[in-house]
């Protein structure tokens, strides 16, 4: 399964469990730089204390190599080891 194609006109959507800090107001901000931005995947983005993740997850989906500091509690799925 391949993501849809991430760009201001097409936002992420995200559900974030309990105690996770959620996306506020300057997410949707944030997030529309991001698009704005040449990332390849030769682009390395740092995003430290990523709470719900979905700057991290908007970074990978436009191609960037995303190094991210959350709460293994944070990620619903198991991608931490």
């Amino acid at each position: 399964m391949t993501a849809a194609p991430l760009t201001a006109a097409r936002p992420l959507r995200c559900w974030v469990p309990q105690g996770v800090y959620a996306p506020q107001a300057d997410t949707r901000l944030l997030g529309r730089a991001l698009c704005r931005e040449r990332i390849t995947e030769k682009t390395d983005v740092l995003e430290p204390s990523t709470g719900s993740g979905l700057l991290a997850v908007a970074a990978t989906r436009l191609g960037g190599r995303v190094t991210a500091d959350c709460w293994p509690s944070a990620l619903p799925w198991r991608t931490v080891s």
